[in-house]
């Protein structure tokens, strides 16, 4: 580009500059990458909340698949926090039948834990009755 140029007049200080001004531009176009990557082993470093991206669509995703064969339950807030490669899974749940047995609960709880841990080997999860 800068050969289009003429050598004399208003434009000769993009001969002297021309680089800088390219890198410029390169760093402006390309410094979202590191500065995600960044947030995202931040957020892991303080056991942040996962709040977007893959692992969440997946947990959610599978929380309602299994939640399907437990009608009693009804899910009011799913958390889930990572530290590292340890993720933990936090669900609120309130029951609709009072006279639910808490091992529904677990049988849910252990279903759900087993599929998870075939993706996450170390998923944890908990089960929080309001």
């Amino acid at each position: 580009m800068i050969t289009f140029l003429p050598k004399e007049g208003n434009t000769l200080f993009v001969y002297y500059i021309g680089d800088a001004l390219i890198t410029l531009l390169l760093i402006i176009f390309t410094i979202r990458t590191p500065i995600d990557a960044f947030k995202e082993s931040f957020t892991e470093v303080m056991y942040g909340t996962i709040r977007k991206g893959e692992v969440k669509s997946y947990i959610e995703n599978t929380i309602k698949d299994e939640n399907t064969n437990f009608k009693n339950l009804i899910i009011k807030n799913v958390n889930i926090h990572k530290v590292g490669k340890k993720l933990d899974v936090v669900i609120n749940v309130s029951v609709d039948d009072k006279n639910t047995n808490i091992g529904e609960i677990l049988n849910f709880r252990m279903k759900l834990l087993s599929v998870l841990q075939e993706k996450y080997n170390n998923a944890g999860l908990n089960i929080i009755l309001e």
